[in-house]
This record gives C-alpha cells, structure tokens and sequence, in this order.
C-alpha cells in the first residue's frame, strides 16, 4: 500500500479504481453516518474533496491534504488569476455555487449595474462566486504542490459525466497554462495538496485565467501513479 485514501464525497467508480490500481487504500467508514473508523494505517494520509479532516482529532498529526476550495474560497485565495467578477458593460456571467462537476452554477446575462449587485447578493447568500464568462480554450492541469503532473485539453461536455478530455502532456501544454496553474498552487499552504485546476485561455486576449479547483479530480491508473510519486517525492514521469 503507497497511500490511505480518505474522500469526503461520492467518487467516480473508474476513479476509484484507479487509485486502488495505482496502489492506495480507502479508509473504512461505518455505514450509518459514513464515519471514519480506520486510518490506522497508511502514509501519506490523502483527503480528497474537503478539509474537514482537520477538525478531527485523531488527524492532527497527519499529513493531509487540504484546504477546501469552494467558489467563494477559491475568489478569496486566487482572485487576482480568475475572471473578473466586475461589471463591463452588458455581457454573460456566471453564478457558480459548490458543487460537483458543474452541477451547481448557471448563466445568466447581465445588462447593468443593478442586476450584478443582486447577481453579487445571490452569490454571497450560497457562499458562491461570480465570474464574467470567457470564450476560449479549456484545459485540465493536475498539480501536486507546485508539481504539474498532467495536462489534458477539454474538448467537449459541459457536465463532468460528458466532459471529453485528451492528452497533451505537460511539455507540450501552452507554457501560460502550466505557469498560471503552478502560481496558483504555489498560493496554497501545503505541498501535498493534489488539485485539478480547470484553465482557461481567452480567445480575444490569449490570457489565461483559473476557473476553479478540484480537489478530486478524476484519474485513470497512469496518472493516479505520478500523483502518489510526486506527493512521496520520487520521481516521476509526466509524459508517461
């Protein structure tokens, strides 16, 4: 065993799976209130989709994954790399709420001022985010700490149960990518946190801007591999 695996919410079965083949194990839990009952075993100490293991006594002196990147987390951390939550004049936003795979956020078109400050009270009411919509290119970056470990480009699907990724690697990624994405991770506490950072590159300006984090982001076995590797500090093949 390389790995416990803790998960605060539902995983995909393929991958769960992955991290099994790759060498990790899930902590049990009890069946009424979903309670952690075995993490006696099993370093590093892996969490995947929350924080809340850290008001737990019994991890105090593990090594976990955190922090807990809601919308409104994310805006507070990232802001000054995500798209603008302004007012520009009328144009698309978006009110995204926590939630998994883009279950909870909607479009919504914004003609004045008046009608972002309520779309702004809204956000703040379900500890939400506002962000001004982007035409462009979408990409997938995994990063452990500051170490980019696989970048997929997004090439279809708006929820993550249709979502169609391929492979590009990260030296072939658009160096803006990589680099908006290791800044981004460089700005959070702790050099074990995996996250799955959706980018994108803005068609009229080429910028690139982080759109959210996700601290369970979906792996086959390849890429669960490199993920352990980097977070146990050996090396690893990102192209693998």
């Amino acid at each position: 065993m390389r790995a416990m695996m803790v998960r605060s919410i539902p995983l995909a079965l393929d991958t769960r799976d992955a991290w099994k083949a790759a060498g990790a194990v899930f902590a049990r839990r009890t069946s009424d209130d979903d309670r952690i009952v075995d993490i006696s075993y099993g370093e590093p100490i892996i969490n995947l989709g929350s924080s809340q293991c850290m008001i737990e006594g019994i991890w105090n002196e593990a090594r976990v994954v955190e922090p807990l990147l809601t919308p409104w987390a994310s805006r507070e951390l990232l802001g000054s790399l995500m798209p603008s939550r302004s007012y520009e004049g009328p144009n698309y936003y978006w009110l995204k709420g926590a939630g998994r795979g883009g279950a909870n956020k909607s479009k919504r078109f914004i003609r004045n001022t008046e009608e972002m400050r309520q779309l702004l009270v809204e956000a703040q009411w379900m500890e939400g985010d506002v962000q001004q919509h982007i035409d462009g290119q979408e990409y997938r970056v995994i990063t452990v700490g500051e170490k980019v470990v696989q970048v997929t480009r997004r090439d279809g699907g708006h929820l993550a149960s249709d979502r169609v990724y391929t492979w590009v690697g990260v030296t072939d990624a658009p160096p803006h990518v990589v680099g908006i994405a290791k800044n981004a991770a460089r700005m959070l506490s702790s050099d074990k946190t995996i996250i799955g950072w959706d980018v994108i590159i803005d068609e009229r300006s080429s910028g690139a801007y982080i759109l959210e984090g996700n601290l369970c982001p979906g792996v086959n076995e390849a890429t669960a591999r490199r993920i352990l590797d980097a977070v146990e500090g050996t090396p690893y093949n990102e192209e693998a």
